[in-house]
């Protein structure tokens, strides 16, 4: 069962591809006078590339079985699979451009082949063959444009349907950027080209069809005319005749013999006068002529004496003129049509006349109305009888049907295209096709005009403004093909250049070493995103040679150790006691060798993991900026994602940095002035929308006690509760998490007041494992219940968090129940608390901004932070006299305006008002390096030209924290910009309100 399936998912596209060949040439575009377009190769080539040569030729037979059908010939089917072998040979050669080869195909192969099959073949004419091979060749170049658009818009080039493993079958690449951008520019010149050359085409083929049938209308008005009027004219001599024989014919009744040479002379001369009439004769009461002009008929028999009871038989008194149809009798054996008229005297049937009506004088007259030799005329009557016509081979009394033979179609008007069912190929039937219009004469009882005009000359020059066009077309699309080659290249070759040097950057940084690259190109994102590699490239050397440096010190010490051991283990060798006691050591320190260089391999295997996670989604949206066919903004999406990886990594790298200034006790922890109560509301902040967005209650509670500021580090206390309140969140997916904050213990000492500091997070997530408890707080260690793919995270927060609580002198434990929650306790016994006029405020509750409420101390209380090293930890109260003037501002808020005028003052503010709307607003989240820096060159440059010392330093640094690689630090500078900007103001605002007063 489990083959079948996998079967059945290589191979489920196969036959729906294979029906879809066939179908693609039974259902056809016709696109004019016997031009159709067929869609078959399209699921050859998808054939070719998902399952390879063998397949695609099966389906390139199947594909051009149906042109046997259609064409009754096989070089349609031989010139399909011609072409789905050259295809899929070229695709195994791994060129993978699947228009440029279908084109180079049909230009060197395909167009002379269908010229000598068609042209010598099948005995066409040159303008008949030139425009099929045109035909054929736009054809197969459309398809392969369609086939790439499939290719790319479905990503078939991605899936893997066949199971050969040949090395011989084709192993389809991924879509490059520079083919996508190749047949997006082909197609902008193809298929408009072809699109109006198919309207032109039309256009030409209506307009001719409308002359045709305007032509026919006005040639068939005077033949009309003419036919009308013989019959007339005939018609009303019959009737004179008629007239002037009755006194004879009724005196010869009556027994007066004497009028017989009268009455014959003058039936000689009425039919010597109408040369239309074949015959006339006269016949008595009883139906017997007795006079005929001429006397014998065709086959030498007399008319006189015949008895013509049918003349009679139908006349009535009034008498009726009576026009006979086409037929034949023992009187005239030929075809005819008979004019009959009673001859009547005072209600008395005296006699007839019968006067016949000349053929052939009709055929005559149809000769001499037709305008040329290819026009068709013929007289019908209503049993479809043909009168007359100038048809070779077509008689009188024959039944003509115009449309036998093949398919009418109604032009409306009496119009119609008559189009042939023989021979197979269309081209040629339209061109031996008709234009008929049929007109009916009003003056002669059912009989009809039938006119028809061949299309063979005006399909014909149809078809030679249709081969140059064709051809104009062809020779516009080879002038596209060797643009886009030529665009294409230059634009992808940038980013082609990027992909190389960006593939396998660790080996490459390790034992080659990279420099920063220069792309050429003139699209402004692929500059931008040169420079952050560029700059991306600068941080990996850099944290690279800091962890080689680090293996190589610690291969150093291992070096030492053993070379110490051997010398003991030599100088102790005689003595069997020490040599146990030596061998325990050596053991143990062998033991702690081994552990020192697996945490050391553990440590390297975990950050090349989590540094290639980043780096291999960077690589991978590069991929995509490559092979996808992309808009410009998906192409920003994907350069977005690259950033947002290449913060990622930055992040990892600043994680790495805390350790290592941690375990090489480099870290440096800042004590000030710090409101627990702003802090806590500043995380309750970021992390609401998050709590909110997954349905879970973030609360908080402050012990009421603690209404006073601490001394403390308020950035690693962020850095502390960022990652214990993250992890909860992360973790808990219903309940709540609970923040509390809490005081244990209060002592005062000389140096002040201080306090035992608890902080507790809870949360109901997923709970931690007892197993797990002890070394939850391990480098790069995760529980076993957290799934990463779902949480991600790299393990280092707890380690990072746990070693920040030891130097700011506490301690952190856990109390956790798996599946129920967990609750992480930091314990901080030596807390100091500041006693100045602020207790009232926290005692209040005030949430207020503890830089606005600080703006007011004098300058002695303002320098009140302290630097504490690492040796210090445990004891979180600084001295009353060591505090110091730090380097930069420590606190977040600028400690002293400048001593301007009012213009000066309100210059500098509206510098930083625009500073913040249109630079500060957008450049705290993207951190772009090079407009950081210019951003803190500018307040360098106003600290000085103001004289405000604090702007100066604050912008020395922003720059310090940019080349130390420090994000935490220069995020946190970052958000302290529009401090400066508001306490200038509120003083210009004092100084304002004082004036007024005054």
């Amino acid at each position: 069962m489990g083959k079948f399936l996998d079967l059945l998912q290589k191979y489920w596209l196969l036959p729906c591809l294979l029906l879809a060949g066939y179908g693609g040439n039974y259902f056809k575009l016709h696109i004019f006078f016997g031009v159709d377009f067929l869609f078959g190769s399209i699921a050859t080539l998808l054939v070719l590339v998902c399952y390879g040569l063998p397949w695609g030729l099966v389906s390139a037979a199947i594909a051009g079985s149906h042109t046997l059908i259609i064409w009754r010939h096989g070089y349609g089917i031989l010139i399909i699979i011609l072409e789905a072998l050259v295809v899929g040979l070229m695709l195994r050669r791994r060129q993978t451009n699947l228009v440029l080869i279908n084109s180079l195909f049909w230009l060197l192969i395909g167009i002379p082949l269908v010229y000598i099959f068609y042209r010598w073949g099948l005995n066409m004419t040159s303008v008949t063959t030139s425009l099929i091979t045109l035909k054929q060749a736009t054809n197969g170049i459309f398809n392969s444009l369609i086939a790439s658009f499939l290719i790319t818009g479905f990503g078939l080039s991605k899936q893997k349907f066949s199971p050969s493993t040949n090395p011989a079958f084709f192993p389809w690449k991924k879509l490059s950027f520079e083919q996508t951008l190749f047949n997006l520019l082909v197609a902008f010149v193809f298929f408009p080209l072809l699109f109006i050359t198919v309207v032109n085409g039309q256009e030409a083929f209506v307009q001719m069809e409308k002359q045709t049938v305007q032509e026919l209308t006005a040639l068939s008005i005077p033949i009309q005319n003419s036919v009308e009027d013989w019959y007339q004219s005939h018609l009303e001599g019959a009737e004179v005749f008629a007239t002037e024989t009755l006194p004879l014919v009724a005196a010869i009744n009556q027994g007066n013999g004497a009028q017989l040479p009268a009455l014959s002379l003058m039936t000689h001369t009425i039919q010597t006068a109408f040369t239309g009439f074949s015959n006339i004769y006269v016949g008595d009461r009883q139906g017997q002529i007795i006079v005929s002009s001429p006397e014998f008929n065709e086959v030498g028999e007399s008319r006189l004496g015949l008895i013509q009871a049918e003349k009679i038989a139908g006349f009535s008194i009034p008498s009726q003129i009576q026009v006979s149809p086409l037929h034949r009798t023992n009187v005239n054996v030929h075809p005819h049509v008979a004019i009959t008229i009673p001859l009547v005297a005072n209600n008395s049937f005296e006699g007839f006349i019968n006067a016949s009506l000349n053929l052939a004088k009709m055929k005559e007259l149809l000769y001499a109305n037709r305008v040329s030799e290819e026009l068709n005329i013929t007289l019908i009557n209503g049993q479809n009888q043909v009168v007359a016509s100038t048809i070779a081979n077509v008689l009188p009394l024959e039944i003509y049907q115009p449309f036998d033979g093949g398919e009418p179609r109604d032009l409306g008007s009496s119009n119609y295209h008559w189009y042939p069912d023989t021979p197979a190929n269309p081209t040629i039937r339209w061109r031996d096709s008709y234009y008929y219009h049929i007109l009916p004469l009003d003056k002669i009882n059912d009989w009809q005009l039938v006119l028809g005009l061949p299309a063979r000359e005006s399909i014909e020059k149809l078809q030679a403004q249709s081969v140059q066009k064709l051809g104009l077309l062809l020779f516009l699309s080879l002038v596209g093909l060797v643009v886009a080659i030529g665009v294409s290249k230059r634009v992808a070759n940038p980013l082609l250049t990027l992909a190389k040097i960006t593939t396998d950057i660790p080996t490459k940084m390790q034992y080659q070493g990279l420099t920063p690259i220069a792309l050429r190109s003139e699209v402004s994102e692929v500059i931008t995103l040169n420079e952050n590699f560029n700059e991306m490239l600068i941080t990996l050397q850099n944290q690279f040679k800091i962890i080689k440096q680090a293996k190589d010190n610690l291969e150093m010490r291992v070096a030492e150790r053993t070379h110490t051991l051997i010398v003991i283990n030599k100088q102790l060798a005689g003595e069997i006691e020490e040599r146990q006691r030596i061998e325990i050591k050596l053991r143990e320190a062998k033991e702690s060798a081994e552990l020192a260089n697996r945490v050391k391999s553990e440590f390297l295997a975990n950050i090349s993991h989590e540094i290639r996670t980043p780096m291999n989604a960077i690589l991978g949206f590069c991929d995509l900026l490559l092979q996808k066919d992309l808009s410009l903004s998906q192409t920003k999406k994907y350069l977005n994602a690259i950033g947002s990886s290449s913060k990622i990594l930055l992040a990892l790298i600043d994680d790495i940095l805390d350790i290592s200034k941690i375990e090489a006790g480099k870290l440096v922890i800042h004590l000030e002035p710090v409101d627990l109560r702003v802090i806590i509301r500043e995380i309750k902040q970021i992390f609401d929308y998050k709590a909110e967005s997954k349905g879970l209650l973030l609360t908080i509670q402050i012990d009421e006690t603690l209404n006073q500021a601490i001394y403390f580090d308020a950035v690693r206390l962020r850095q502390i509760l960022f990652n214990l309140v993250g992890n909860a969140l992360k973790f808990t997916e219903e309940g709540q998490v609970f923040i509390y904050i809490g005081v244990e213990d209060i002592q005062v000492r000389s140096q002040g007041t201080y306090i035992s500091l608890a902080i507790e997070v809870t949360d109901t997530g997923i709970g931690i494992a007892p197993e797990d408890q002890a070394r939850i707080f391990d480098v790069f260690t995760q529980s076993q219940g957290q799934s990463t793919r779902k949480y991600g995270g790299t393990g280092l927060g707890l380690t990072i968090t746990r070693r920040l609580t030891a130097l700011l002198g506490g301690e952190i434990s856990l109390s956790s129940r798996l599946g129920e929650g967990s609750t992480f306790i930091l314990h901080f016994p030596a807390v100091r608390l500041v006693e100045n006029s602020l207790k009232s405020d926290l005692a209040n509750g005030d949430g207020g901004n503890l830089t606005d409420r600080l703006g007011s101390m004098s300058s002695s209380s303002a320098n009140t932070t302290e630097k504490l090293l690492p040796t210090r930890v445990g004891n979180m109260a600084p001295d009353n006299n060591s505090f110091g003037n730090h380097n930069g501002p420590s606190q977040g808020f600028p400690r002293a305006v400048p001593l301007i005028d009012q213009a000066q003052r309100q210059q500098l503010i509206s510098l930083l008002e625009q500073e913040e709307t249109n630079v500060w607003n957008k450049l705290r989240h993207t951190l772009i390096s090079r407009q950081i820096r210019n951003f803190g060159d500018r307040l360098l440059s106003w600290g000085n030209e103001y004289g405000w010392e604090d702007l100066h330093t604050y912008g020395q640094s922003i720059i310090k924290a940019l080349e130390n690689f420090d994000s935490r630090r220069l995020e946190q500078l970052m958000g302290q910009f529009p401090q400066y900007r508001a306490s200038l103001t509120e003083v210009s605002a004092g100084v304002d309100g004082k004036c007024a007063s005054e």
